[in-house]
Order: structure tokens, then sequence, then C-alpha cells
């Protein structure tokens, strides 16, 4: 059955849930207020400023610790991204 399951069937919620009482209606739950702030980037003509960038970074970094984690052994070290196999190869070769 499930947690969902649990949650969704009042009279099981009654029984299973316990102490940890859901949010029943729209009343429950707090106003929030949203608030736009508006700061435009200098870096551009047009102001604006990119929001995906922050997850590619991460990932070619993350795999260049992961090679050098497998390569260890080999007391090797890459401090370079993109990691291809030339490089390693010519790394492990020496």
């Amino acid at each position: 059955m499930g947690l969902p399951r649990t949650w969704t069937s009042t009279a099981e919620k009654c029984r299973n849930s316990g102490p940890f009482a859901r949010p029943t209606s729209r009343t429950d739950v707090a106003h929030l207020e949203l608030i736009h702030l508006h700061s435009p980037s200098p870096l551009n003509p047009f102001g604006v400023k990119g929001v995906g960038e922050g997850s590619a970074i991460a990932p070619p970094v993350a795999i260049a610790n992961a090679v050098c984690d497998a390569l260890r052994g080999f007391r090797v070290e890459l401090n370079a991204t993109p990691v291809k196999a030339e490089k390693i190869f010519s790394l492990v070769s020496n």
C-alpha cells in the first residue's frame, strides 16, 4: 500500500498517519507573497543573466575527479577538462 495511498484515503489517514498530520485545505498553508527582484547585468548590452550555466560546470569536473580516483595507482593527475582518452593514455604510459 504505500504512503501516498495512506495520505489520500481519509479513513486510513486518520488511522495510519499518527502524529504527522498533513495540510488538508488551503487554509492550513500560510500566505506567501511573491516578489520579483530585477537587477540587470552590466556585463552585456541586453542586461540578461544566465540561469542554466551552474549545472553545466560541475559534471566535467566530477568526471575528471572520478578518472583521477580510478587512476590513483598510476600516480597521475588530471587538472584540465575535457578528459580525453588520448590524454589518459599518455598519462598512464609515462
